[in-house]
């Protein structure tokens, strides 16, 4: 007998067709396969497990003991099989697939849940959808390791695998405590932060490089960084005297005692958040849906931002 190593999945199919249709040429109909071609294809297991499967009674063709011991065995595990990669299948399907999703905190009371309001508008409820909120730099970690389909975040340089399209913008304010002196102003300039102990994010981060060049454009740096909104306004609430520059999004909102005022020589747009995927890695029909659904959903991905990188056809 020769090592099993050597036999086929298709010769282990034929043998169960066979099994069950006790008629060789209706099992080579239901195969597709030619008589002959099957005759060989069972001899052939014959011949590898050193045992007989099939005897001849008249006109029928039944099991031996060993065949049917080794049908009991086949047709379990071919069972398994085919359920396993039915079901492999069906996650890739926008009927029924699922969708690994890693977000920052910041779209997920705004951008993402309309998004995905629209997703299922078009194609239903069930997809299965898994979240995992995090910061950018670990996200893009987590998309190069596989362990996201797609994920939304800062764009990170140096990282040709990735594509990144560009999804909404996030303007850059100062926020103040109402007993500020900033507080009934409607704009302020950066200029104006000379000499003005403030908070803001810390520089190693995607958003931390822009904001940071952004303050040495100025003559300026934070003397309080941190990495979020919340912790930012927390440093406000907590220091009267102490505005914060951060992005305008929900986290403020948590807080009473806080104004929100406009940084006059800020553009709206200072700061993209994408839709990034790996490049390498071959998406299911759900992950394409999604990424078409994103790119209409969000006006800034038809346009796209210089220096992005266009989903690729």
């Amino acid at each position: 007998m020769n090592n099993s190593s050597s036999l086929s999945l298709s010769q282990l199919y034929n043998f169960k067709k066979l099994a069950e249709t006790q008629h060789m040429t209706r099992a080579a109909k239901e195969l597709y396969i030619t008589q002959p071609t099957l005759s060989l294809s069972i001899k052939a297991l014959e011949h590898e497990l050193g045992v007989p499967l099939f005897f001849r009674d008249g006109r029928q063709i039944k099991l031996t003991k060993h065949g049917r011991d080794f049908y009991a065995d086949v047709a379990g595990v071919l069972g398994d099989l085919d359920r396993s990669i039915a079901a492999v299948r069906a996650q890739g399907t926008v009927g029924c697939g699922s969708l690994s999703i890693g977000t920052i905190p910041t779209i997920q009371h705004d951008f993402l849940p309309e998004l995905l309001q629209q997703f299922w508008q078009e194609y239903g409820y069930d997809v299965k959808m898994g979240f995992t909120v995090e910061f950018s730099l670990p996200l893009i970690r987590s998309l190069k390791a596989q362990e996201f389909d797609l994920i939304f975040a800062s764009k990170a340089d140096n990282e040709p695998n990735l594509c990144f399209v560009p999804m909404l913008t996030k303007r850059l304010i100062l926020v103040v405590h109402e007993e500020s002196p900033f507080a009934d102003r409607d704009s302020v300039s950066l200029s104006e932060l000379r000499g003005v102990p403030f908070a803001s994010y810390a520089p190693d981060t995607p958003l931390g490089m822009e904001a940071k060049r952004l303050f040495e454009g100025v003559g300026i740096q934070p003397a309080i960084v941190y990495d979020d909104e919340f912790m930012l306004t927390s440093v406000v609430v907590a220091n009267h005297a102490m505005p914060g520059v951060m992005l305008d999004t929900f986290a403020i909102e948590r807080f009473d005692g806080v104004r929100k005022i406009a940084l006059a020589d800020v553009p709206d747009a200072f700061h993209y958040i994408y839709l990034a995927y790996d490049k390498r890695i071959y998406r299911s029909q759900v992950v394409e849906s999604f990424i078409e659904t994103a790119r209409r959903f969000s006006s800034i991905a038809q346009d796209e931002a210089p220096g992005t990188f266009a989903v690729p056809a």
